[in-house]
């Protein structure tokens, strides 16, 4: 498949379809074509398969039991877009033709959207270690460095995050930490100082709106001491967005 600069993705984060009772189109298909013609094209389940042309979505793309699908779209071509439902009945408006991307609806860059919830509980806070163990609910633009716990953006811009931590200790007067990190160098914290009775949880959010550069990265840590836990509840979780 053909490379390309940068891509976008159809539907922010996913595309979803609605039938005309108002109800999703569940197992619904958007088929991609070449714009202005009946030649079948190709939509990308990620934002890096959309710039190196890897892994194409089938074609029609079959829509899930909530009527969505991530559909990726390479940027510089033109498409034509029919969704139909699931016996292939096209949708009233459901054909769109001569879809350009060249960025969001409003003529920007794709924005990065992502969502991450703690999973098991973590211990020993003295060091200020790194947060690890998230699963990823939300991440348009494919961001997110497993490997490195950390997301690392594709676009220059304005991002804002927003980090909550349900923490506890086993000792009174311990002040716990939640921290936001830009490329390893601390931006941003909250704090709270443990009380008697020690041992009860209590969630602390920190946020931060900061401008970051290409290949710029961010992750969460947490400073407090040896009994310090962070549980892996819905509690803790960390959301970013690219606001410009």
């Amino acid at each position: 498949m053909t490379t390309a600069t940068y891509a976008v993705p159809l539907g922010i984060p996913r595309f979803k379809s609605w039938l005309p009772t108002g109800q999703p189109n569940i197992f619904g298909k958007a088929n991609i074509y070449v714009a202005g013609t009946s030649t079948a094209d190709v939509s990308y389940p990620t934002y890096d398969d959309a710039i190196a042309g890897t892994n194409a979505n089938p074609n029609p793309l079959i829509l899930d039991a909530t009527g969505e699908g991530t559909l990726f779209l390479q940027a510089g071509r033109s498409y034509k877009l029919i969704v139909t439902d699931a016996n292939n009945v096209v949708l009233p408006g459901g054909t769109m033709d001569d879809i350009t991307p060249a960025g969001t609806a409003d003529g920007e860059l794709p924005r990065t959207a992502f969502a991450a919830v703690k999973l098991g509980t973590q211990t020993g806070f003295v060091a200020t270690p790194k947060l690890v163990g998230w699963t990823v609910q939300r991440d348009s633009l494919s961001e997110w460095d497993g490997a490195n716990n950390r997301v690392q953006v594709k676009y220059a811009g304005v991002y804002l995050i927003l980090a909550a931590l349900e923490v506890a200790d086993a000792s009174a007067h311990v002040a716990v930490t939640p921290s936001i990190y830009l490329n390893g160098n601390l931006i941003g914290s909250s704090v709270w100082v443990t009380t008697a009775p020690v041992g009860d949880h209590m969630t602390i959010v920190v946020s931060k709106l900061v401008a970051m550069n290409v290949g710029d990265f961010i992750d969460i840590r947490a400073q407090g001491s040896a009994n310090t836990s962070v549980f892996g509840t819905p509690s803790s979780a960390w959301a970013m967005l690219r606001t410009s």
